[in-house]
């Protein structure tokens, strides 16, 4: 990672600068070998594949794996991004022509992914490349306190701040107040008077004509709060108070049996018993979330999302502005990495909040 503050008065090139030969040679290799999959991280490791040439035109496997070391690629495994390297070294010292490779499209014929190409030079969007005309901006008030009663929201100040267009609460919302993928408890945002229960509990949203000052706006909303323990032991939560007074911490007890399990334990050289866990797992995607949302002239709205569950995004979208699913459309952007992490509504706080705003009878198109 390097700070901004040690890029004062630096020469910094991006693929735009490349030699265009340098550029399209290293893109089509990539493509061909398959190192482009979400492409987020790939002009960035074409950057590190072109200052690594021009340096060093021959590499060797250690000398490459060096030198992408600093990058980080969440799809791929770096094999084919290793590859691609190491082809796309040959290629321009022997200032070979590379096509992309074409295929008969057939099942179980490796094809290229779609607008890979274009995906590994930089130039096609995600979901924060969109603006659209006289778009404004939205941001978020999160819980300071994972577990603490909200006693007063004050979002006076933040409503003074010149060049917000408005601040909105839960009280704002004209549909469901929780929604959810299986079960219906995750809030939209949260009234004063109730419980947070992890510090990513959204409590207030500005829209406002710069993302600069929506998120100076935010800084001026005022909460006060009688703060509660956290219940962060998971055994302890097995008998605890009830985070959800609706049903008991315990989600769900699997129990399934294969054999005569207590006679393969009498019969066992060696019986290990007690608590044992997994590790939690974060997806790690890329790319930071955002959404966009647009009248769609019709009385509807239009959210362009990087969801691996659109039809789910507009259930619960709809949900939330008390609309008929039909008019909600959702247009998925591929996204930039989510393996199972962007199914879902990525938070009730991204995509819902930023559609309280922007109803059908609005005619700003806001991002968030």
């Amino acid at each position: 990672v390097t700070k901004m503050s040690k890029l004062q008065d630096a020469e910094v090139l991006t693929p735009e600068g490349f030699p265009p030969y340098v550029l399209d040679t290293i893109a089509k290799i990539m493509v061909n070998e398959g190192a482009v999959q979400c492409g987020f991280c790939t002009p960035g490791f074409i950057s590190r594949t072109k200052v690594l040439l021009q340096d060093n035109p021959t590499p060797d496997i250690e000398e490459i794996r060096k030198a992408i070391k600093p990058h980080l690629c969440r799809c791929t495994g770096y094999k084919k991004i290793e590859s691609a390297i190491e082809k796309s070294a040959k290629a321009i010292h022997a200032n070979e022509q590379v096509e992309l490779r074409k295929t008969s499209g057939r099942v179980g014929v490796s094809h290229p992914k779609y607008e890979a190409y274009h995906t590994a030079i930089g130039k096609r969007k995600f979901v924060d490349d969109i603006f659209l005309k006289e778009m404004l901006y939205a941001a978020l008030k999160f819980s300071d306190h994972p577990r603490a009663k909200i006693l007063k929201i004050d979002i006076s100040e933040a409503e003074k701040l010149p060049g917000v267009h408005r601040v909105f609460a839960a009280h704002d919302i004209p549909g469901e107040q929780y929604v959810g993928l299986i079960l219906q408890d995750w809030p939209v945002m949260l009234k004063e008077g109730q419980v947070t229960n992890y510090i990513g509990d959204v409590l207030a949203g500005v829209v406002a004509e710069s993302d600069e000052i929506a998120r100076q706006a935010i800084d001026l909303i005022k909460v006060d709060y009688e703060v509660l323990t956290p219940l962060t032991d998971v055994f302890e939560a097995m008998d605890g108070e009830r985070i959800h007074p609706e049903r008991p911490n315990n989600f769900e007890t699997t129990q399934f049996t294969i054999g005569d399990a207590d006679e393969v334990i009498k019969k066992a050289d060696f019986v290990s018993s007690g608590r044992y866990e997994t590790q939690r797992v974060e997806h790690g995607f890329l790319e930071k979330e955002a959404a966009v949302a647009r009248p769609d002239g019709k009385g509807g709205m239009e959210i362009f999302s990087q969801s691996q569950g659109v039809y789910e995004d507009r259930r619960q979208i709809a949900m939330i502005l008390n609309l008929p699913e039909e008019k909600v459309r959702v247009v998925l952007v591929p996204n930039g990495g989510g393996f199972g992490g962007e199914r879902r509504l990525k938070h009730p706080g991204t995509d819902g909040p930023v559609c309280l705003f922007d109803e059908p009878a609005c005619e700003a198109h806001i991002k968030t």
